[in-house]
């Protein structure tokens, strides 16, 4: 069965429509002055980019017809490796982006249990599944079950955006 790369760029364009509601909430306000109103709307932009880069992955390689395992085994790969460099690093090397996020995780505990153990574990798990070939069949349905996850990420943090009014 060959991948169907509609599916792929139809998550892309929804991922996109978060990066310009992103985009236009934040021009309209001074959310530079309000650090957690700021720091929720670039997490919005950063996590929909990341999907929409992850969605295109598989629908540029399928226009080479590669064997589907090395397909989902490559664009799985990619992926991780997207999520460790794009997210971890930016924890990892902003000091401000870090002390927010921590402060974030204390002011909503389990806002961040949801977030971290209800959405990424699902995300890592599928793709690591799909890259070590666990189960051949279901490789696309992993990748896929990652994406999904994923894109439900920016949309939980769009809807704390628009609906908790976060306190600075």
């Amino acid at each position: 069965m060959t991948p169907d790369p509609s599916l792929f760029l139809a998550v892309a364009q929804i991922a996109g429509i978060f990066v310009g509601f992103g985009g236009l909430i934040g021009s309209l306000g001074d959310f530079h002055a309000r650090t957690e109103a700021a720091k929720l709307l670039q997490s919005v932009v950063a996590m929909s980019l990341g999907v929409m880069t992850a969605a295109l992955i598989p629908a540029t390689l399928i226009q080479f017809q590669p064997d589907p395992q090395v397909l989902w085994q490559v664009s799985s790969g990619i992926y991780i490796l997207l999520i460790w460099g794009g997210g971890a690093l930016v924890v990892l090397i902003n000091t401000e982006f870090r002390d927010w996020f921590r402060a974030h995780a204390k002011r909503a505990p389990y806002f961040a249990l949801l977030f971290w153990v209800g959405l990424e574990v699902p995300i890592q798990v599928s793709l690591f599944l799909a890259l070590f070939d666990v189960v051949p069949a279901w490789s696309e349905g992993f990748f896929v079950t990652a994406l999904m996850f994923n894109l439900f990420q920016p949309a939980t943090l769009l809807t704390r955006f628009l609906f908790e009014k976060p306190k600075d």
